[in-house]
């Protein structure tokens, strides 16, 4: 007997053909998938080798000033610059105003150099991009601002490049070619503008919040998951809704999309793994997490972080048992971010700075 939750949902079931042909348009870009067998990253687990972490965070305080370093020091967001040593942190702290205060720091592996910048005096800091052609970091504002981040000759620079109509922005996603933006916003609204700034159109379906959006690096394809339960995936070019799913029983926080699969959490952490291919029923239940990452070369291996301090690493073909570990007590995942062989993590902990750690994956 079929329970409730393992019924196929119908509309998901009549737009399986429009996946398929969504999944047939892409942008241009030539990349076949790489799998890695089971077998094969077994044998390259010892590679998975831990770097250190950002001294910083550790050891730049004394007690008189401890207590004011924890509180700034709540890294939300991680991201690399693309094919680069470099990986950005961004952080809120509130304003004389009350206003959310962006803030990122950015480090280089080569001299482990910390570069501080205030992201802005009115608006919070809600994603960092990394554009995947040019050494450029882009930084989403909560009220419209994108900032442009870039390495000087000297120094990192900022500059706004864009400013776009649209308040309370919860997170933001590049198309594969950078030429269009996706922003999530607290009005249940997707906006997708093109980088000149003009916008392209809206897509309309969530109910509550949008709290996470993510683009497919290869097809026209947008993930979006919202605290109205729901996850969709949309046709940006035509702006339609393509499915919407509800797998969660508790608002979706985090989306992630590669090629072939994507992952989903929620309020209370439970992750699922779908296939594009197949949309009627998730792949797996996964351990529960709140941070998720793919593989930069691989598209079916992952990484996890959960709220005991674990992170792990899967194969979407053996998702019983994790192929790599690391755990440290007191801590919870935040967010991970990985660019060819380094992957980077943003550990907190509640009554000491949080921890930056690297890793360096072959």
């Amino acid at each position: 007997m079929m329970n409730k939750q393992d019924k196929p949902d119908i509309k998901t079931d009549y737009h399986l053909n429009q996946i398929r042909q969504v999944l047939s348009k892409r942008y241009g870009i030539q990349k076949k998938p790489d799998q890695l067998s089971v077998h094969q990253y077994q044998n390259v687990q010892d590679k998975i080798s831990y770097i250190g972490q950002i001294p910083e965070l550790e050891n730049n305080y004394t007690n008189n000033n401890r207590e004011q370093v924890i509180r700034n020091f709540k890294f939300q967001y991680v991201n690399w610059f693309s094919k680069n040593t470099c990986f950005a942190l961004g952080y809120n702290k509130k304003s004389q105003k009350g206003l959310g205060q962006g803030h990122y720091l950015i480090y280089d592996l080569i001299d482990w150099k910390m570069h501080y910048k205030k992201f802005s005096d009115e608006e919070a800091i809600v994603g960092l991009l990394s554009q995947e052609y040019l050494n450029k970091m882009f930084g989403i504002g909560s009220q419209g601002g994108i900032y442009q981040i870039e390495k000087g000759q000297e120094k990192f620079e900022q500059r706004p490049i864009l400013q776009v109509n649209v308040r309370n922005i919860s997170s933001a996603t590049y198309a594969p070619t950078h030429a269009k933006i996706a922003l999530g916003s607290f009005d249940q609204k997707i906006y997708i503008y093109d980088v000149t700034g003009s916008i392209y159109g809206d897509l309309k379906g969530h109910g509550k919040e949008v709290t996470s959006v993510d683009w497919s690096p290869v097809y026209s394809l947008l993930l979006s998951g919202s605290e109205d339960e729901s996850i969709r995936l949309w046709d940006p070019r035509s702006l339609e809704e393509v499915v919407s799913l509800k797998r969660h029983n508790l608002g979706v926080k985090k989306v992630k999309i590669n090629n072939q699969y994507f992952l989903t959490t929620d309020e209370k952490y439970q992750t699922l793994l779908f296939d594009l291919r197949q949309l009627n029923k998730e792949m797996y239940k996964l351990p529960r997490s709140q941070a998720l990452c793919w593989n930069s070369k691989y598209d079916n291996i992952f990484y996890l972080g959960d709220h005991l301090g674990a992170i792990t690493s899967w194969n979407v073909s053996a998702p019983n048992t994790p192929i790599f570990q690391a755990k440290k007590n007191d801590t919870q995942l935040v967010d991970i971010a990985m660019e060819g062989q380094f992957m980077a993590c943003i550990r907190q902990r509640l009554d000491k700075p949080d921890q930056m750690e690297v890793y360096k994956v072959s």
